[in-house]
């Protein structure tokens, strides 16, 4: 649905189409109306996934709607289930008045490793924001790994993290996409500049940003991802190919300096 569309119709006219599917298949949202009182507050969740029909979505209604289940819950819950295979990331909004109790409920549980900040999808700047402070406060009393989306637009500059790197030298930061495309050429500079940076290599398809990186910035800084379901892992992987990095490399950039990071011993071959 458009813009247009949705002033010209209203809420109503979304509300009157079948829900769940109201956009269009296979991905949609399911409107809703409420009326704010002045001085008073509304937090709602918003979950984003795929389904191939209304009845799949139906049927977990129960789960989905139980207490705590949103916001990291779910993370937490399969983490927990799986300690051995796989680590969990809490995502905190810095602008939500107990982002910190709730950074320090889920770095309780050591199948939480890190926390993640995106300023771009929660809408604030980095630098100035005061409750990005409390959170580290909080990963820094843990020794938990922080991860922050950085590139695209005026709130995901990398530049934006730098007080905070500076102030808490004991936390790995990870800048997811290193830049992107807006950013790239800068963010790749300050791994080399900062002990504590280390650069994502997910959704970073400008292939002489990703050139700059293999060659320039140290090799333990360097993090693979994929941005998977978004992205195909293989196509991730296969824009190395270009590089003719040795196998050393190949093997810090694919695992091992993630296995650092997490103090992990890597069972297989990377």
């Amino acid at each position: 649905m458009t813009p247009v569309n949705f002033i010209d119709g209203s809420i109503e006219g979304v509300l009157s189409k079948e829900q769940c599917f109201a956009n269009k298949v296979p991905c949609g949202f399911t409107p809703f109306k409420e009326v704010v009182e002045p001085g008073k507050e509304l937090a709602f969740d918003t979950m984003m996934g795929f389904a191939g029909s209304t009845e799949q979505i139906n049927a977990k209604l129960d789960t989905f709607c139980g207490k705590d289940y949103l916001a990291n819950k779910f993370v937490e819950e399969l983490v927990s289930a799986h300690p051995d295979r796989l680590g969990g990331c809490a995502v905190i909004n810095p602008k939500q008045r107990d982002c910190a109790e709730e950074c320090e409920r889920f770095l309780e549980n050591p199948a939480m490793k890190m926390v993640e900040f995106n300023s771009l999808e929660h809408g604030y700047y980095p630098d100035v924001c005061e409750g990005v402070d409390k959170v580290l406060e909080v990963v820094a009393k843990n020794q938990a790994i922080v991860k922050v989306f950085s590139g695209i637009g005026s709130r995901a500059m990398p530049q934006q993290w730098l007080k905070h790197v500076e102030k808490y030298p004991q936390i790995p930061f990870i800048f997811l996409h290193m830049g992107c495309f807006d950013y790239g050429y800068g963010c790749v500079d300050l791994a080399g500049r900062y002990e504590n940076i280390y650069l994502e290599t997910s959704n970073q398809y400008e292939v002489q940003i990703l050139k700059k990186a293999v060659t320039t910035a140290p090799q333990d800084k360097l993090l693979f991802g994929s941005s998977y379901p978004e992205r195909l892992t293989k196509c991730s992987l296969d824009v190395f190919d270009m590089f003719h990095l040795d196998e050393g490399f190949r093997k810090k950039i694919f695992g091992e300096n993630a296995a650092v990071l997490l103090n992990l011993n890597l069972r297989h071959e990377v």
